[in-house]
């Protein structure tokens, strides 16, 4: 299919079908022209490292990253399990409002949910407390960091960057 299901400011994610029978998203990265090829070859290497750490985890609530690959022009792809529905906000957009028994339901998929003294929402566990423990525990000598913040990238040796702030931003 050559429409995008959705899109962003980082690529397009399209619905593809696999040699394995089965449907998945395929998020298309659009890469930055203003890199040098020893920068995007980092940067490909950083998000792998990333989607690698990430499709392990296995959490009712979390979407499930499958792989990453480079299709037939070069681009990046991340490949994750094809979800049907719509984002809360998409359908707040459309339709206007929840039902009470909506919002219900919602709730009651919400234990990992917090509500701030500020009224901001906060996801809380994503069960990947034991994965940076696992990893954690092959880098002992080398790890210096709260363990559930710590960037994949960290944790396989490597340096410090923009993008670690995000990861760490991210499991916050």
């Amino acid at each position: 299919n050559d429409r995008p299901i959705g899109s962003g400011s980082f690529g397009a994610v399209y619905r593809a079908f696999t040699d394995r029978n089965q449907f998945v998203a395929v998020k298309v990265v659009k890469l930055s022209a203003n890199a040098s090829p020893q920068q995007l070859q980092r940067a490909i290497r950083n998000e792998e490292k990333g989607v690698r750490l990430l499709s392990r985890l296995n959490h009712r609530n979390i979407l499930k990253f499958l792989k990453t690959d480079r299709d037939h022009q070069g681009n990046f792809c991340i490949f994750t399990e094809l979800l049907s529905g719509n984002s809360l906000a998409g359908i707040l957009e459309e339709y206007g409002v929840f039902s009470e028994d909506g919002i219900a339901n919602f709730t009651r998929q919400c234990s990992n949910v917090m509500l701030t003294n500020e009224g901001v929402i906060k996801l809380i566990d994503f069960g990947l407390a034991k994965e940076i423990a696992a990893s954690m525990a092959a880098n002992a000598t080398e790890v210096v960091g709260t363990p559930c913040f710590i960037p994949p990238e960290i944790l396989d040796g490597g340096n410090f960057t923009d993008k670690s702030d995000i990861w760490s931003l991210g499991c916050t």
